[in-house]
């Protein structure tokens, strides 16, 4: 498919840069400010959480408009909440590993989709797809990584002023769901919120795989570095119909296909 201009937006600015997050950037600030920053965050955050041990506002009984439904999941899949979990364990080697695979996933959100079912869904304007976006993003997986820096006094890999968009991110879904789902406290000494209770959720594989069906061949490499914003977006499988664009533009091989660990799930 023919690019239009709006499509060569990403292809011509040779210079584009992580404009959102540059302002980190711009001055040095001491490790002790951005652990105190930090800190003001876990105080919000340990704040959500606290309200989640009276009412759970998490969306697993939210509504969705049947003119929004994208992948058409239902709220069919019973889970039960359970308090101590490998993501959460003493074994922070495991721990790490689970959290970095969920990370691998999160690429998998930005979707290459047509500008008239992306209308149909009353979804404003997105940015252009350079190979022929919408985005989500990782966030429970960087702001696990800020506070693990912060607590093995590690130099803070994520830049502030995304930790802080993801924060207020969380903030706004979870007033947004509002879900009314009472969670029960159980009678020990030290009671427990909501463990073992069963939740109505929907099948996050079934997400998976309708975004897989529709990636974007994007990754985010270099997080939180100033490298061109197009030199994301050509981690494309090797059945993608877009590798022959991609390997024109970046001057590859006809044969040249992104490492399979780097591919990851944008299958398209």
């Amino acid at each position: 498919m023919q690019l239009d201009n709006s499509h060569s937006r990403l292809l011509d600015d040779d210079n584009a840069v992580e404009r959102n997050e540059s302002g980190s950037r711009k001055k040095a600030v001491t490790w002790h400010r951005y652990s105190t920053l930090l800190m003001d965050q876990r105080r919000l955050l340990s704040l959500m959480l606290h309200l989640f041990t009276v009412i759970d506002f998490s969306p697993s009984r939210a509504v969705t408009s049947p003119d929004r439904v994208a992948a058409g999941l239902q709220y069919n899949t019973k889970l039960p909440f359970e308090w101590e979990t490998p993501y959460n364990g003493d074994d922070e080697a495991l721990a790490d590993k689970l959290w970095d695979e969920l990370g691998a996933e999160v690429d998998v959100g930005l979707l290459a989709i047509p500008n008239t079912w992306a209308l149909s869904k009353q979804l404003p304007e997105a940015q252009p797809f350079p190979w022929d976006v919408e985005k989500t993003d990782g966030k429970q997986r960087l702001i696990r990584t800020a506070y693990f820096d912060y607590r093995r006094a590690l130099n803070q890999s994520v830049p502030f002023a995304h930790i802080n968009h993801c924060l207020d991110a969380l903030r706004q879904d979870i007033i947004c769901h509002a879900d009314d789902t009472p969670r029960y406290t159980t009678t020990d000494t030290l009671p427990i919120s909501g463990l073992g209770q069963q939740r109505q959720c929907r099948d996050w594989k079934k997400l998976q795989a309708w975004a897989s069906e529709r990636g974007s061949c994007y990754r985010k490499i270099e997080e939180g570095k100033a490298i061109r914003e197009i030199e994301r977006y050509k981690y494309c499988d090797v059945r993608s119909g877009h590798l022959p664009m991609v390997r024109k533009f970046f001057g590859l091989d006809e044969d040249w296909v992104p490492p399979a660990d780097e591919r990851r799930h944008t299958r398209v």
